[in-house]
């Protein structure tokens, strides 16, 4: 039977720094058994302990790939004096795992990736790292701006991908990280990004290449913005810091998911007949977008049916993996500009590596229909292999006999093709950096990182559900204890009194949360006689 290791952060640390030949912290802490092992082996100065422990490392996938993950030359773990909560998630079939010489590989690919990923650390530390490394990968699907394309036999594959942060407000200092990718993106291209705030209705007329009503009176700079924008009407992004606003269930929100899990799949064109503003035509749609929320507002908003009507299949739902984030001292670094000065210069090659289109008057002078001008990639035999092995990992772990969480079966079917569409902005990113000779070629080690960023992707799915799951029972509690003591005054409630009387919508839930204060002992059950008729009624225990 299959089973899911896990590394304590620590050894995980302690075993990357020892297997890339550097020495460990004296101050790190680490478990009995890893204490026990590097000592026993002496890999540090015994090369015959070194090969055996990287031996024993390469023998279960789960623990290969947590130590081989971790970046050895950043610092070590911050310390957790809290119990890790036991989030299960479905261990990968063996048949879609990666070897040790893959994770290795995998190491050296998407190079700006590494080096924005280490900017954006230093710039925001305090945000969570599963955050930081998602933003160049936005970033650089934004650049592309649709101009790149792996055409499989299923669908053609553009590089354009929703992320979206949740953590509670403050502490996790999601504003921040998404600020300096923001301000990095706005510097290099503005004329790529969409107003944070619109409409449905003005976000369809923004990507059909309509000019603002006030377009006479702006700035010649802000005119001339508009005019570049235009050239990329539909393949366009959007930063939005407090992201819930797009999933509000709304009137003046009506059809915007829609539209949303359209400009992700990225169609030859979309329609809209509108009222005011008549047929509007979006050539060529694939909208990036990146923001962050909490999971109070995705709970109050996003309910079974939200979860389940594919839009949520499209967007990355990242969460920490930290519980304790230890406050850094802002330490302002010339250093800092500098390194955001290079990443824009290679940020701005990565745009300018594609063919420009059109202008937007001249589309007018041309019959043909209009299409994108875009370059084909290629990739290695093996890739389409690697692919179809996870593919089918994942349609295995959707198996209903194998009890995944309803509300996530949309996402498991869509983790292939958002693996292969980082697998293709990491190509084009290494394929700029060397030249951008030839045709972007997704090599093994590509597809390899992006399948390792999407199962950190898979856990964080699991870890909002979890959260969302325990909110919402713990607040159901709640309301059927402060019901109880309120009622019990006059007499103890039966579990359909409790039901009608705390507020919880759905019976299930009221049954299920009353049966688990139960089972903990928090409430009593008694039996009630009216009128010869017994009943079963709760009680706050010790009253």
């Amino acid at each position: 039977m299959s089973t899911s290791l896990h590394l304590s952060p620590n050894d995980a640390y302690a075993f990357r720094r020892v297997l890339s030949k550097m020495d460990v912290p004296d101050d790190l802490e680490l478990s009995p058994v890893a204490q026990l092992l590097l000592k026993t082996l002496d890999p540090q100065n015994n090369p015959a302990g070194w090969q055996m422990l990287q031996d024993m490392a390469t023998q279960d996938h789960e623990i290969m790939q947590q130590i081989m993950y971790i970046d050895p030359k950043t610092v070590p773990p911050a310390p957790d004096n809290k119990k890790a909560d036991q989030l299960y998630v479905p261990p990968l079939p063996k048949q879609a795992q990666l070897d040790a010489a893959l994770l290795k590989a995998a190491e050296k690919v998407g190079r700006f990736h590494q080096d924005c990923t280490h900017w954006l650390i230093q710039k925001s530390p305090m945000t969570p790292r599963i955050f930081l490394e998602s933003a160049p990968l936005w970033a650089v699907g934004l650049a592309i701006a649709r101009r790149c394309v792996l055409r499989l036999s299923f669908d053609d594959i553009y590089p354009n991908l929703y992320f979206l942060w949740v953590a509670p407000t403050t502490y996790y200092h999601k504003s921040t990280g998404l600020k300096a990718i923001t301000n990095l993106v706005r510097s290099t291209f503005q004329h790529l990004l969409l107003p944070e705030t619109t409409t449905p209705e003005m976000l369809m007329a923004k990507l059909a290449g309509q000019k603002p009503s006030n377009y006479e009176q702006l700035l010649p700079v802000e005119k001339k913005l508009e005019e570049k924008g235009t050239r990329f009407a539909g393949q366009r992004g959007m930063s939005i810091d407090e992201a819930s606003k797009i999933l509000i269930p709304k009137k003046y929100m009506e059809g915007h998911a829609e539209a949303l899990m359209q400009l992700f799949d990225a169609p030859d064109r979309m329609e809209r007949e509108l009222r005011g503003d008549g047929k509007l035509i979006i050539y060529n749609p694939a909208l990036s977008l990146i923001g962050a929320t909490t999971p109070a507002m995705i709970g109050r908003y996003l309910g079974d049916a939200e979860w389940e009507s594919g839009l949520m299949a499209r967007i990355l739902t990242l969460t920490p993996e930290e519980k304790d984030v230890p406050y850094v001292v802002s330490d302002p670094s010339p250093e800092l500009k500098q390194m955001m000065e290079k990443l824009k210069s290679r940020l701005i090659r990565i745009h300018n590596a594609f063919p420009t289109p059109p202008e937007w008057d001249a589309l007018y002078g041309n019959d043909e229909a209009i299409t994108l001008p875009t370059i084909n990639a290629l990739m290695a035999p093996e890739v389409i292999q690697r692919f179809n092995a996870y593919s089918e990992a994942m349609h295995e772990l959707t198996d209903p006999r194998r009890g995944l969480d309803e509300r996530l079966r949309g996402n498991y079917g869509r983790f292939p093709v958002l693996a292969m569409k980082m697998a293709l902005i990491l190509t084009v990113m290494d394929w700029v950096e060397d030249g951008a000779k030839n045709t972007p070629r997704i090599s093994l080690a590509h597809w390899a990182r992006a399948q390792m960023l999407t199962e950190q992707y898979r856990a964080s799915a699991h870890r909002l559900l979890a959260e969302l799951n325990v909110g919402q029972d713990t607040k159901n509690e709640q309301k059927i204890l402060d019901f109880i003591a309120r009622a019990q005054k006059d007499q103890p409630p039966t579990k359909r009194e409790i039901h009608r009387g705390s507020g919880i919508k759905s019976r299930k839930d009221a049954y299920a949360a009353v049966d688990a204060l139960l089972e903990s002992g928090t409430i009593e059950e008694l039996e009630r006689k009216t009128g010869g008729r017994s009943a079963r009624v709760y009680q706050l225990t010790n009253v």
